[in-house]
């Protein structure tokens, strides 16, 4: 029968002017799993339970030996210019002995089969020296395409955060998709809150509240309304709202209670 009070206290409608003081639960504002997109075995995990990450820092490696080989196999084609310098060394003495044959052609000295067997050389030797470029344009893509398939190997946190789970270990298997790592950001939290529905279209995004942690020494914070649920719902006439909380300096502890006073006006304070 308490029970009951209580919830029927909590959403009851909010006066006009007075304070109310609403229940709330502290979520972190991120819960992130991270996967690897390519299968592979897990070669380096940096982080375990706890620790703190930064958002782009490299927390782990699949193997990536394979990979590796190829992408220097790669750039070594893409960054060697011997074919080329070879193919055009043959088509510069293909178009001095052309031009050689020509003068003798002109002074009726050698045959026009000669000059177009010379001719044929120069086209050959051309043609040789755009397949030499078209192969080093080709290597320097497969360097590129290398260099890609290593980087999907190199794990990097996509937030700021903690580490809350680690489910894989190095040297086990580690498959596409499934969850390496769970990470939360907490250096921002939400609070959750349900209001009775008498109250909808009185609190709107952008408004700012007070909250209060119900737990240790009971630190109180400025809060601003970030998402106000636009429909109610009819078993319980109340609806959901969330405030969105710094807490930079971890104050405030995520999954914690807390209360949201609303209706504070200048009086909400750090």
């Amino acid at each position: 029968m308490t029970r009951i009070l209580c919830l029927l206290l909590s959403l009851a409608p909010l006066p006009a002017t007075a304070q109310q003081i609403i229940s709330c639960v502290l979520r972190p504002i991120n819960e992130i799993e991270i996967a690897p997109p390519v299968s592979g075995l897990l070669a380096e995990l940096t982080v375990d339970r706890g620790d703190r990450v930064t958002a782009g820092e490299v927390i782990g490696r699949l193997e990536a030996g394979v990979v590796e080989a190829q992408l220097a196999a790669a750039r070594q084609r893409a960054e060697s210019g011997a074919a080329i310098l070879a193919r055009d060394a043959q088509l510069a003495d293909a178009e001095r002995r052309l031009a050689q044959m020509q003068s003798l052609s002109d002074r009726g000295v050698a045959s026009q089969n000669q000059l177009d067997e010379i001719v044929s050389e120069v086209e050959v030797a051309r043609s040789e020296l755009a397949e030499a470029h078209d192969a080093q344009i080709a290597a320097r893509l497969e360097a590129e395409a290398a260099a890609a398939n290593v980087a999907l190997r190199t794990i990097r946190a996509p937030v700021s955060g903690h580490v809350l789970m680690r489910h894989v270990d190095p040297g086990e298997y580690a498959a596409a998709d499934e969850p390496l790592l769970d990470i939360v950001t907490v250096s921002e939290l939400h609070a959750e809150v349900l209001l009775p529905s008498d109250v909808h279209g009185t609190v709107a995004q952008g408004d700012t509240v007070e909250v209060m942690s119900l737990e240790g020494a009971g630190v109180r914070r400025a809060g601003l309304v970030d998402a106000v649920d636009p429909v109610i719902d009819a078993a319980s006439r109340s609806f959901g709202l969330r405030v969105r909380l710094d807490n930079g300096d971890g104050a405030f502890t995520a999954g914690n209670r807390c209360d949201v006073m609303f209706g504070a006006g200048d009086e909400t304070g750090d």
